[in-house]
C-alpha cells in the first residue's frame, strides 16, 4: 500500500487572502476589531483614504502607461525618420530630442540624464589637482585655486558630480591640470540613465513656451466641470 508523501512547507498550496468576518475590520498588526468599536476619527480616516487612494492608484497606472506609450512612439518615429526618410539629424541623437507641431503651438522634449559616479581611482586625480593647486598658489595666490578647492572637497566621502564636470570643462593647458583631468575622466563612469518627457504650449502673444506640468505638486487644483457649473450664479 503506497504511502502519501507529506507536503513540505515549500510545497503547500498558497491560501487565499484572510477572510474578514462581517462586522469586523483588521488592523495593520492582524488584530480583528468590531466596526462598532472603531473611534469616529478611525472611521473618518478610513473612509477618506479608501475613497481617494483607488483614484490615486488609477492615475499612477495611467501615467505609467502613458509614459511607456509616449516613449515608444518617440523611438519609433526616430527610427522611421532615419530608415524610411533618411533624415540625417536623427542619426546623431544620443538622448535629447524635441518635436514641434506644424502650427508651432505644441512641443515635446525627451531628455536623457546620465547618473555619473566615480570609483576609487578618483583619489589619483585629486592628488594631481592638489599638485597643480600648489603651483598656482605660488604664481597667482590662494584666491586663484578656490574653484579647485571647492570641487575637490568631499562631503561624507562623496564629491559633487557637477563640480567635477566643471573641472573638466575648464580650458587650462598646464600639464599638471591636463594630467589631473585625464585621471578624473578615467575615474568617472555612467551608472544609469533616466529619461524624461517635457511638454510645452506656445503663447501666441509673445511666442514664449509654457510648460505643461505632469508632476502632481506642480499642477494647480481645478474643480471638475460639473462642480464649476454648479458654482456659477444664475443669470439675472
Amino acid at each position: 500500500m503506497s504511502q502519501t508523501k507529506p507536503t513540505t512547507k515549500q510545497e503547500q498550496p498558497m491560501t487565499d487572502e484572510i477572510q474578514i468576518p462581517p462586522g469586523y475590520a483588521m488592523r495593520a498588526n492582524g488584530d480583528l476589531v468590531k466596526l462598532e468599536n472603531l473611534t469616529d476619527l478611525e472611521r473618518e480616516e478610513d473612509a477618506l483614504v479608501n475613497a481617494i487612494f483607488p483614484r490615486a492608484k488609477a492615475l499612477h497606472d495611467a501615467m505609467a502607461e502613458f509614459k511607456y506609450v509616449a516613449m515608444n512612439m518617440i523611438e519609433e518615429t526616430i527610427k522611421r525618420c532615419v530608415e524610411e526618410h533618411g533624415i540625417k539629424k536623427f542619426t546623431k541623437i544620443k538622448g535629447n530630442v524635441q518635436f514641434v507641431s506644424v502650427n508651432g503651438n505644441y512641443k515635446i522634449q525627451r531628455a536623457v540624464d546620465d547618473r555619473i559616479e566615480h570609483d576609487s581611482s578618483i583619489e589619483v586625480a585629486m592628488q594631481k589637482f592638489a599638485m597643480y593647486s600648489e603651483v598656482l598658489k605660488e604664481q597667482a595666490g590662494p584666491d586663484a585655486v578656490k574653484f579647485i578647492d571647492i570641487a575637490t572637497t568631499a562631503k561624507n566621502g562623496k564629491y559633487s558630480t557637477s563640480r567635477l564636470i566643471d573641472l573638466l570643462n575648464k580650458d587650462i593647458d598646464h600639464p599638471l591640470y591636463v594630467g589631473a583631468k585625464s585621471a578624473l575622466m578615467q575615474s568617472l563612469f555612467i551608472s544609469g540613465s533616466k529619461a524624461y518627457l517635457r511638454f510645452y504650449i506656445r503663447n501666441p502673444r509673445d511666442d514664449s513656451w509654457t510648460a505643461l506640468p505632469l508632476q502632481f505638486s506642480s499642477i494647480a487644483a481645478t474643480a471638475p466641470q460639473s462642480e464649476a457649473k454648479e458654482e456659477q450664479p444664475d443669470a439675472a
